[in-house]
């Protein structure tokens, strides 16, 4: 089986590279941002490495390896300060894999469960619009949760370790968010299973039983056992502030943007059976839809 992998460079691109490398006979394609050091790229007889620029028009190369391909799992998504840019970048990768692979159903695009209908950040609107674009193409999407490892090396999982490095416990009083967490290995296992399974569902989500944020915070702390001074906050008036400063830019947009990334979860829809048909196992975390 033939797999490709957009942002295989990324921080879950490279690490679903090394799983299916150990775990699989799978032939990989990987395909890395055109402005990528070649000397970082894994090296292996099953492994053919590409650069493209997603957001030009794809060179010839490229679309025979998207053509040649059983499976097309998207990782790779632009970023940057100007959101109108990174949402039409993003929408136009999308269209132009669709356009060139001729089969829908051969993108997987993993998606985040901050994109949903009401999310408040920039991030998850974004997407949010690329999940629709997937679904009406009737292409696959999957919805990952909040990957977690020991000792991450980035993410926002390293960012919520930090937070529990500091003297103070960070607990939400009211309006608490459900947070849903998944190993980074599980979740590497059940992309493993999706990418064998001959006849795919329409959608997969992939996470643990959601926790609330609190309890969630309080299992990191208890790794580390110190002195804390604790602070409430209300999650309204967390993402109040957030919006407000955005709005007057005094802090990076990156910053006001991340708190409402993760401090406003759209639970009703991520949770919704008519939407995505969960049934929480502690074996297999991958859920699908009917």
């Amino acid at each position: 089986m033939k797999i490709t992998i957009t942002g295989a460079n990324s921080y879950l691109g490279r690490y679903i590279t090394d799983y299916f490398l150990q775990n699989s006979n799978f032939q990989l394609n990987l395909v890395h941002s055109h402005h990528s050091n070649e000397t970082d790229f894994i090296k292996n007889e099953r492994i053919f490495n590409i650069k493209a620029d997603l957001t030009d028009t794809f060179e010839k190369d490229f679309v025979r390896i998207l053509k040649e391909s059983d499976k097309i799992f998207h990782f790779a998504w632009v970023r940057g300060k100007n959101t109108q840019e990174v949402s039409e970048k993003n929408e136009k990768i999308l269209f132009q894999l669709l356009k060139e692979i001729e089969k829908p159903e051969k993108l997987y695009f993993i998606s985040s469960v901050s994109g949903t209908p009401n999310t408040k950040s920039e991030y998850g609107k974004n997407k949010y619009k690329a999940l629709k674009i997937i679904q009406e193409n009737k292409a696959i999407a999957i919805i990952l949760g909040l990957v977690i490892e020991d000792y991450p090396q980035k993410g926002p999982y390293k960012l919520l370790l930090k937070i529990a490095k500091l003297p103070i416990s960070f607990r939400i009083s009211k309006n608490e968010p459900l947070v849903f967490p998944i190993k980074k290995e599980v979740f590497a296992n059940n992309l493993l299973q999706i990418a064998t399974e001959e006849k795919p569902k329409n959608n997969y989500s992939i996470f643990e039983q959601p926790i609330g944020f609190n309890s969630f915070m309080q299992n990191i702390e208890n790794k580390q056992q110190k002195k804390r001074i604790k602070l409430r906050i209300n999650a309204n008036i967390l993402l109040n502030v957030a919006n407000i400063l955005k709005k007057i830019k005094i802090f990076p947009s990156k910053i006001p943007d991340q708190i409402l990334t993760f401090f406003y979860k759209d639970s009703d829809f991520i949770l919704d059976k008519e939407i995505y048909n969960y049934n929480f196992n502690q074996n297999n975390y991958a859920k699908s839809s009917k």
